[in-house]
């Protein structure tokens, strides 16, 4: 099995999840960790931590196994733009706006990637 015979997106999905994984569980070992029963500041960022980066060392290992060529290859850009987009939204509108109309700004921009969905497949 040649290191090329992989399945790419997974691969490289293991790969950020490790390093975000120990970057987040390196960082929290600058404080307390505590005991289950009265949890530290560090308890929580080091457990999650390990579990984001066990779960990537199980991508990296499964995309050398599970190729899936059924998968597209393109990456649809729109609507990762509108859903992004949707999310910066809420943050700027939360304060002069408010709860309500900024989720509702929300919902209609994350969601008109629904409608121009039909063009892009």
């Amino acid at each position: 099995m040649a290191f090329r015979d992989r399945n790419r997106q997974d691969f490289n999905a293991g790969v950020m999840y490790i390093c975000i994984g120990a970057f987040f569980g390196g960082f929290a070992t600058n404080y307390p960790m505590g005991t289950a029963v009265r949890m530290g500041p560090a308890y929580f960022p080091s457990l999650l931590g390990v579990m984001l980066a066990a779960l990537g060392m199980i991508l990296v290992f499964r995309s050398f196994f599970m190729h899936n060529e059924d998968l597209p290859s393109k990456t649809h850009w729109r609507p990762l733009f509108f859903i992004l987009g949707a999310a910066c939204l809420f943050g700027y509108l939360i304060n002069p706006a408010g709860l309500v109309p900024a989720a509702f700004v929300m919902m209609i921009v994350g969601g008109l990637f629904l409608v121009l969905a039909y063009k892009l497949f």
